[in-house]
């Protein structure tokens, strides 16, 4: 039984661990504290099809017709679908729906890989704007409205703006600016607010959500998918889109989804999404603002460690905590593993780079057994460098640095190459690529088709890769596709 999926998530959920991962809920703690006993014991027989009285995803009328207009009362939609297929399956459709073949496209080049993966299968002609990069952390950051603006004034001819607003580090673009710019020249604006389905609850429970940034459905975007289950109570894979303005097409967006999404949804989900609608109805005062209050418990705290740098910025969605302990000579993926030993999961590992995902499941005791592991390498490190690295090693991993390079440099473009063959990554240099490589997590394209290898990119890849990295696009054997 061990050596299997079952095997191996029995064993996980018997150990006494701190999730700072997605999902948001954080296991049945939370659903249990909260009345859902019932539900939590009888998951098994939940799992059925649209038998009579069940309703039909693709033809609400009744119990999932309410459950969408619960969430229309939460976002202040014109509609809300719900998504069985994540995030990724409404940003997909929101894409085939807003732009025709051989139209363009502008996208953050710091885009999921299913943008990416949206733009391929529509045909469309993407056009890259750059984000900036947060100074001191090595992390992309914000989608400027100046660089959009120019653009946008370079491409009269783009149909829709679509970018990630929180990105994966929880970093905010100031969608208002981008859709007063968007709406001037009737282009669409989509918002992958995958990381965020948070914040506006967090604007309604909490006196406005300050010191959050606004969501993107209070700023005017047009279109807005947030994955409720990575920080919210929803199972994985679910997810909303929100249709916000009528510049959509309502029955276009609707007929795309159908395309993407099961013909057999799971009433799991479905279920996990009337789960997570009535706890923030019911239950989100409460919730949101126990939440908040344990976040500013952390900052608070960590601000007193030594060596201990939690990153802190005004477009920053703080529910992501990103730690930087390089100060103590521990790089991203050393501080992950001291945290793993004492049973702390995280999230991601970027460079020099921790990013622990909060989310409504957890509780005080979760950010004190954080602080304990932070407390604790302070302290042994006060004065002295870790045995395991030398004094001249001192500020950790310079691989984000890299990467932040290669966004800034902006690598060549050819077209996108029909024909594939495959080489080694280390013979790549000046090669056109010909299917995206892509680290996971956080899943955003290093480089897509088209784009020209770099010896700068190569060698971080090795990097990265010679550290453990799960990377998508490069075989066992180090082998990668390029235009033949």
């Amino acid at each position: 039984m061990k050596e299997s999926i079952l095997g191996f998530l029995l064993e996980h959920a018997g150990k006494n661990t701190v999730s700072f991962h997605m999902p948001g809920h954080k296991g049945s703690r939370l659903f249990r504290s909260l009345g859902y006993d019932d539900a939590v014991e009888s998951l098994v027989d939940l799992d059925i099809t649209e038998i009579e009285g069940a309703d039909n995803l693709f033809k609400p009328e009744t119990i999932i017709r309410e459950t969408m207009n619960k969430y229309k009362e939460i976002y202040e939609s014109r509609e809300s679908f719900l998504l069985i297929n994540g995030s990724s399956s409404g940003i997909i459709a929101s894409i085939a729906a807003c732009v025709n073949r051989g139209e363009k496209i502008i996208m953050a080049r710091n885009c999921h890989k299913s943008v990416f993966a949206g733009v391929d299968m529509a045909g469309a002609e993407p056009v890259y704007v750059y984000p900036n990069v947060i100074e001191g952390f090595d992390i992309t950051g914000e989608i400027l409205a100046c660089e959009v603006k120019k653009v946008l004034d370079e491409n009269p001819d783009g149909k829709c703006l679509i970018l990630p607003s929180p990105n994966y580090y929880g970093i905010c673009s100031n969608i208002e600016e981008l859709a007063r710019l968007c709406h001037d020249k009737e282009v669409i604006l989509i918002v992958d607010q995958a990381h965020g389905a948070h914040l506006k609850p967090f604007e309604i429970y909490t006196e406005g959500g300050e010191p959050f940034p606004k969501s993107a459905e209070s700023q005017g975007a047009d279109i807005v998918i947030n994955s409720t289950h990575k920080t919210l109570c929803s199972f994985t894979q679910s997810a909303v889109l929100n249709i916000m303005t009528r510049a959509v097409d309502k029955g276009r967006v609707e007929d795309c989804l159908q395309i993407m999404e099961s013909t057999s949804p799971s009433y799991i989900l479905t279920a996990s999404l009337d789960m997570n609608a009535d706890i923030i109805l019911q239950r989100g005062e409460e919730l949101f603002g126990k939440w908040f209050n344990n976040l500013n418990y952390f900052y608070a705290e960590a601000d007193k460690l030594s060596g201990i740098n939690v990153m802190r910025y005004s477009m920053l969605d703080f529910s992501k905590i990103n730690i930087d302990a390089s100060e103590l000579g521990y790089r991203g993926f050393q501080l992950e593993e001291e945290l793993r030993k004492e049973g702390i999961f995280s999230e991601l590992v970027a460079g020099n780079v921790v990013m622990c995902m909060t989310g409504i499941g957890n509780e005080r005791e979760d950010f004190d057994r954080l602080l304990e592991v932070l407390r604790k390498l302070s302290a042994e490190s006060e004065g002295r460098l870790p045995e395991h690295l030398s004094q001249n090693e001192k500020g950790g991993c310079k691989s984000s640095k890299k990467l932040v390079n290669i966004l800034k440099n902006k690598p060549e473009r050819a077209k996108a190459p029909r024909c594939k063959k495959k080489i080694k990554l280390e013979d790549a240099m000046g090669e056109v690529c010909a299917s995206a490589i892509i680290p996971y997590p956080p899943g955003i394209p290093v480089i897509c088709p088209g784009e020209k290898f770099t010896q700068e990119l190569i060698d971080y890849l090795i990097e990265i890769s010679s550290n453990g990295r799960k990377i998508i696009g490069i075989g066992a054997d180090s082998e990668i596709s390029v235009g033949k």
